[in-house]
Order: structure tokens, then C-alpha cells, then sequence
């Protein structure tokens, strides 16, 4: 008979736990109403510190002898209006070649084990690749932002470099460039002509 007991009161507290569990998660949980279509899944997103890259086939410079470098600067999850989950990595990849040592952006894009690079913009002095031109405005100055913000932790002397360009009597620069310069406390032009 106490076997007996003893067994139903493990049962009830089994099943009275679960549903406290069942009740706690629903009341935390947002609604699917309230859910955007298209979310991160920021617990898994996470700015690196020069985290290496080592997918180096997959951006394109396996065995390149001029190539010294990558560095993850965010590696993040998300699920598309499908319900698709995917990987986004904003990658730096470091050049060294007899021109000089040269720094790239890329944004890689994983879906189903496979990598597809979405965007590629390489510092040569030539006219900038506006991130504008893949990504919302708002997408575009964070990630501008990520970038300049590990490119002044990073490269020598960029800071001065990057305030003598802007020093020029013609300056150009993409919209969030001059956001994200301005932010990171850069002396302004006060005409400069917009790269879109």
C-alpha cells in the first residue's frame, strides 16, 4: 500500500512540475502574434574579438599566397519568413601583396551547409562599395559601424589615415560611411558628395 503511495505522489509531483514548466514557458514566451516574420536569433549572435576565419575556400583566397588573414567580426543565426534558419558572418580578410597590406569586408551568407559571399568590398583607394547597395540603410550603418569600429582597433594608423581623407577639398563616402564616421567622432566635411 505505501509502495502504492509512494508512487502516485512521485507521479502527481511529476506531472504538477511539468505543468508549473508548461505555464512559466508560455507566460514568458511571446505570442506567435507578437513574433516578427523575420527574426534573429540574438542569443546566438555574438561579436568576435579577431576570432580567425578559417572557411578560407569558401571566401575565395585558399592558397593565395598574398592573403595573411581573417577575422570574424559577427557571427550570427537567423530564420527567414520561411522559417529557414541561416548563418550571416561579416568577415575582414587582410592583403598583403608588393602594392601594400590592404583590408576587405565580406558578408557571408550560410544556408543548408553551403556559403554564398553577398557582399565584398576591398580598401584600394578606389571609389567605396556602399553597403547601401545590398542591405537596408538601417543594416548598413550597423554593420559600417562594426566594421570602422575593428578597423580602428586593428589596423595601424587607420584613425589618421581615414581623417586625412576626409580633410580633402573632394570627399567621397556612402551614406553610412559618413554616419558612421561622424558617430565614431571624425572631424566632418562640410560638403562631401554621396556614393550610392
Amino acid at each position: 500500500m505505501q509502495t502504492k503511495l509512494k508512487i502516485i505522489i512521485s507521479l502527481l509531483t511529476v506531472i504538477a512540475l511539468g505543468s508549473l514548466g508548461l505555464w512559466l514557458s508560455n507566460r514568458y514566451t511571446p505570442s506567435k502574434a507578437s513574433v516578427p516574420i523575420y527574426r534573429s536569433m540574438t542569443a546566438s549572435m555574438s561579436t568576435q574579438e579577431n576570432k580567425p576565419f578559417t572557411d578560407l575556400k569558401c571566401i575565395g583566397v585558399a592558397g593565395n599566397p598574398e592573403f595573411r588573414g581573417a577575422f570574424i567580426l559577427r557571427d550570427a543565426n537567423h530564420v527567414n519568413p520561411k522559417g529557414v534558419k541561416y548563418r550571416d558572418v561579416l568577415v575582414a580578410q587582410k592583403i598583403v601583396n608588393q602594392d601594400g597590406t590592404f583590408y576587405g569586408l565580406k558578408a557571408v551568407d550560410y544556408r543548408k551547409g553551403e556559403c554564398d559571399v553577398y557582399y565584398t568590398s576591398i580598401e584600394d583607394g578606389e571609389e567605396s562599395n556602399p553597403l547601401s547597395r545590398v542591405f537596408s540603410p538601417k543594416h548598413a550603418l550597423e554593420i559600417q559601424l562594426i566594421w570602422d569600429k575593428w578597423r580602428l582597433a586593428n589596423i595601424p594608423n587607420w584613425r589618421a589615415k581615414m581623417q586625412k581623407y576626409l580633410n580633402r577639398p573632394k570627399v567621397q563616402l556612402a551614406k553610412e560611411e559618413y554616419l558612421s564616421f561622424k558617430q565614431l567622432g571624425f572631424k566632418m566635411p562640410k560638403k562631401w558628395e554621396e556614393v550610392k
